[in-house]
């Protein structure tokens, strides 16, 4: 399996921005918090931090009942009316898409990872990693075992409807799926054990 690239610099999950090592303290790189969020009030802290992961939702194609949950919740949350806007609104864009496709409703094709183009199993393999990076970022801990099947379908699904080479068709997730997986957690978690032993 090929190295993978990371951006320069650390992630902020709080202001979603890449920044320069030096835009973090010493315990703002574990926690990836810079020091301009980790300066703000604690309220519009949480409130950022919501809104991210309501950015992730927002990004999917397909949208998971339990998401939907999620967003219906949070756009009730009077904590943080910015948030609860912004959840309101990709809930409502979210059935919307849902009500105007339910009469377009066509059954999608199966591929197999494997009859993917090598590229494009590349490219895959690429969104996996970041999808495993962000859950990280956003749980702040690995993927478990129970968490595999949603993010591999996730995947799946997205990029079957992104991927132009491959629209009207769905990645079949089998073994050789699992096993990508696998890999790619591994050596994420490898990266992960040596950035917290330097």
């Amino acid at each position: 399996m090929k190295k993978k690239h990371k951006p320069q610099g650390h992630y902020c999950k709080i202001c979603g921005e890449h920044k320069a090592n030096e835009k973090f303290s010493g315990k703002g790189h574990s926690t990836h918090i810079c020091k301009a969020c980790h300066a703000l009030p604690v309220l519009r802290r949480n409130e950022l931090v919501l809104m991210r992961k309501i950015e992730r939702i927002d990004e999917k194609f397909f949208v998971p009942k339990e998401d939907l949950g999620k967003l219906k919740s949070y756009s009730k949350d009077e904590r943080y009316p910015e948030a609860a806007e912004y959840a309101q609104s990709v809930y409502d864009s979210v059935m919307d898409r849902i009500n105007g496709s339910e009469s377009e409703v066509k059954e999608l094709e199966p591929i197999l990872f494997a009859e993917l183009y090598e590229d494009c199993q590349a490219e895959f393999e690429e969104c996996l990693y970041q999808r495993i990076d962000e859950f990280m970022l956003f749980n702040g801990r690995l993927p478990e075992d129970k968490d595999k099947k949603e993010l591999i379908d996730d995947l799946c699904n997205d990029y079957s409807a992104y991927n132009g080479y491959y629209e009207g068709k769905q990645i079949v997730v089998d073994d050789t799926l699992y096993r990508l997986y696998d890999d790619v957690l591994k050596e994420i978690a490898e990266e992960e054990l040596a950035e917290n032993t330097d």
